[in-house]
């Protein structure tokens, strides 16, 4: 067992709450009668108690987001758990979350800050603070199977003897492997042991206070009963998560029914036939990647995830008189959900049939008094998309934005200057034939959210004497300003970030060889996505393959046979040289100083990019013999 002061990760489980009953869940959600939802003083006696833990301090459920006061907690969290700034994940727009998630969120398990999250309607929902404040996010929207131990499993109905149970119970992976728990009973050796407390309305846990993780194993004490009802530690069952189904042995069934478990009474239960027990029956290799394993990434994220796309955009559109926004207001209510034509006078010869355009009227109102007041009109959950009256809208511009996934907390500006879309035409174009140089610089579209903490600030002001236009680019934070003309590429704008990706495939592949071809001892220093796809361009090209692989998660072991390994801990002699595998960009830097840092200058330390701008590049894979 270990001491929590030794675990890279202690939890603080906020509600047992969720939108899923996973089978076999270690929050063991579904069998609550009534779920709890932990208080703010109590969440911030936890937090201030792990400030000096070295590791994550994450935040749980249940489905943590569904909390009331969930911002409110992650106001506190931030103030307390470093590093102190925002981070700039997901704010340009996104074609596929899974991807993103892989290469930003969840490979870095030495971050102070994490969130564990099944991606529901409500993640959305708080998506600006999150991605400002969790640099680690494990991400699991549970529409891909997964396999879930039982855990609900008593080692006496097993038959277990106590000198053999000891030696398992102190060799669980979970208590090893994963995280000790706060909840609102007190703090806990073990995540599991805290769910067990709660359900079975146990004692509680040890006071939450500064210094408490430091128990070791000898002082765990009475806690430990709770491995007596756990089967984590056993060869037992395992089952589909998505079936929602528990499996139990039989002791666990009484105390259950006792408990007056919903998913007991509504027979999502199946006892286990404890008769001739076999553990062999049941043997399996437990995950020994922290939380999130490198061969289960992609399918913990669906990539159609539509909780994360905008699902209602609505347009606002202003006018002095409304004489010249006839074609825009009728072309706009085809695409957007609901239509306000804001005006200063509603002219009597003024027609918009359709029934998702509705007019507001304000007399001498400013430009920015009309944005302001139609702002408060519409329905605070949906994109507002402002609209200058002398643009045409193209069809497909709404439907393009909705394949995107924005970030509430920004501002999406759609400039007049090389605006354009699929098929070589403006998806925006100027009315009347005017030049783009002759019109204002300013952009004529700006789609905002008024979730985003930026506006519910301005907001505030509505009914001031002066309001505020929340449309305006310098009422947001700088990095939240997103100009959007560079994410409607051209067809050969496309084929020219493949043909960058091929040269940087074939450049990388040509300094692999010549590293090979002077006899390099080469080890590769990144465990992730990179290093997946750079592995199989070495198998298709038929090079040597690296003779380590160097990663600072202490969990991840080897990829494709090759050993993986904490940097510290390799042989000197086994290498002579070291490539980065990262995309380039800041993870190069963070990479390289560490190296320096282990080894100074007596190793040879290669990046595979040096000369390619910083960022994601399209990871290309020939065809096997070309």
């Amino acid at each position: 067992m270990k001491s929590p002061a030794d675990q890279k990760i202690i939890q603080i489980d906020i509600t047992n709450a969720c939108i899923h009953r996973c089978s076999n869940c270690t929050r063991h959600c579904g069998h609550h009668d009534k779920p709890f939802f932990m208080d703010l003083n109590t969440f911030k006696k936890a937090v201030d108690s792990l400030v000096k833990h070295p590791g994550m301090v994450g935040i749980m459920g249940g489905e943590p987001t569904i909390h009331p006061d969930f911002e409110k907690f992650i106001e506190y969290y931030r103030s307390k758990i470093g590093p102190k700034q925002n981070f700039e994940f997901a704010r340009k727009p996104l074609e596929n979350f899974t991807e993103h998630a892989e290469e930003n969120l969840a490979f870095d398990t030495t971050k102070r800050r994490g969130l564990f999250s099944s991606l529901g309607n409500k993640y959305y929902e708080h998506f600006e603070i999150i991605q400002d404040t969790f640099s680690y996010q494990c991400l699991n929207d549970h529409t891909n199977p997964g396999m879930h131990q039982a855990l609900l499993v008593a080692r006496k109905d097993l038959g277990i003897p106590d000198d053999e149970w000891i030696k398992l119970r102190d060799k669980c992976w979970i208590q090893n492997l994963w995280s000790s728990s706060i909840t609102p009973k007190g703090a806990f050796f073990c995540e599991v042991a805290a769910s067990l407390d709660m359900l079975f309305d146990g004692p509680g846990g040890w006071p939450i206070e500064p210094d408490w993780w430091k128990r070791t194993p000898a002082e765990f004490g009475d806690q430990l009963k709770w491995c007596e009802l756990c089967g984590a530690a056993l060869q037992v069952p395992r089952r589909r998560a998505n079936e929602e189904t528990d499996d139990v042995s039989p002791t666990m069934f009484e105390k259950l029914t006792a408990a007056n478990s919903p998913k007991t009474r509504e027979h999502r239960v199946e006892v286990i036939n404890t008769t001739g027990y076999n553990p062999e029956t049941y043997k399996c290799k437990p995950s020994n990647e922290w939380y999130l394993p490198e061969e289960d990434n992609k399918q913990r994220i669906n990539g159609t995830n539509h909780s994360l796309y905008p699902q209602h955009i609505d347009a606002i559109i202003v006018s002095r008189n409304g004489k010249t926004i006839q074609h825009l207001a009728q072309s706009a209510a085809e695409q957007f959900t609901n239509v306000i034509l804001a005006l200063n006078s509603n002219p009597d010869d003024m027609k918009h049939p359709a029934s998702n355009i509705s007019v507001l009227t304000v007399p001498s109102a400013s430009r920015d008094a009309l944005i302001a007041a139609a702002v408060k009109q519409l329905n605070p959950k949906s994109w507002v998309a402002v609209l200058d009256e002398d643009v045409v809208l193209s069809k497909g511009f709404a439907d393009q934005l909705k394949r995107w996934i924005l970030n509430p907390g920004c501002i999406y500006l759609f400039n007049r200057h090389n605006t354009w879309g699929l098929g070589h035409r403006p998806l925006i174009h100027t009315a009347h034939n005017q030049s783009p140089d002759d019109l204002r610089a300013t952009a004529f579209c700006s789609l905002f959210h008024p979730r985003a903490h930026a506006v519910r600030d301005l907001m505030k002001n509505i009914s001031s004497s002066d309001p505020v236009n929340p449309s305006k680019p310098e009422h947001w934070p700088d990095g939240k300003q997103i100009d959007m003309h560079w994410f409607f590429l051209q067809p050969d704008a496309l084929a020219e970030r493949k043909q960058t990706g091929r040269e940087m495939a074939a450049h990388a592949v040509s300094l692999w060889q010549a590293l090979q071809d002077c006899h390099r001892k080469i080890a590769l220093y990144g465990a992730g996505h990179h290093t997946r796809w750079f592995l199989q361009l070495l198998e298709i090209k038929k090079l040597p393959a690296p003779v380590a692989i160097f990663d600072d998660n202490p969990f991840c072991q080897e990829i494709n046979g090759i050993p993986v390994m904490q940097p510290q801990t390799a042989d000197r002699n086994s290498f002579d040289t070291v490539v980065l595998s990262v995309d380039p960009g800041r993870m190069t830097e963070i990479l390289k100083n560490r190296c320096k840092e282990l080894w100074g200058n007596a190793c040879n330390v290669v990046e595979l990019y040096r000369q390619y701008p910083e960022g994601r590049f399209m990871k290309i894979l020939p065809n096997p013999g070309h």
